[in-house]
């Protein structure tokens, strides 16, 4: 006759199919569980925001005239 099974071995028979095939999360992102007052944005806020900065023109050094 076999010694009975340890509650380790038998969590593990039962945890097996979890481990085969493991359910994706339904979680929303973090930002989704804060405060919705630092989330909020204002819809002239989402267009600046939304726009990318613009890369400065390189300009030259201004020179002084009247010393030439």
């Amino acid at each position: 006759m076999s010694a009975p099974m340890s509650r380790e071995e038998y969590l593990a028979i039962l945890l097996a199919p979890a481990r085969r095939n493991p359910e994706p999360s339904r979680a929303l992102p973090s930002s989704s569980y804060r405060d919705p007052a630092l989330n909020v944005q204002l819809e002239a806020d989402k267009r600046k925001s939304s726009k990318p900065p613009k890369a400065k023109k390189h300009k030259p050094p201004k020179v002084n005239k009247k010393w030439r």
